[in-house]
């Protein structure tokens, strides 16, 4: 049985210090309406996620390899689609890969 994890964004990966999920929904937005392109918001990528977050998220992942709920408020204002793509682009394929 693997363990279940449930993870929060706004000041546990995401410390909104730049940018936060409005930004990334915005970048989103204006990707899907045929505007921009994905790495046109490389900017907002790079450093959506706390890397020091995002690596200790990441030892937890290898060694645990749990089930992720997202109990972020993100999930009620994105979609599962769009909270897939920003913790894919935001370099967390691996929540995508387990998220339930």
């Amino acid at each position: 049985m693997r363990p279940i994890l449930f993870l929060d964004f706004d000041d546990v990966i995401c410390l909104n210090k730049t940018y936060g999920g409005y930004d990334a929904l915005e970048a989103l937005g204006k990707v899907q309406k045929g505007e921009v392109i994905v790495s046109d918001f490389q900017h907002i990528w790079d450093v959506l996620f706390d890397k020091e977050a995002v690596a200790n998220l990441r030892l937890i992942n290898d060694e645990f390899k749990p089930i992720y709920v997202i109990s972020s408020s993100w999930a009620r204002f994105m979609n599962v689609h769009a909270v897939k793509a920003v913790l894919f682009h935001g370099g967390l394929p691996f929540v995508c890969a387990n998220m339930r």
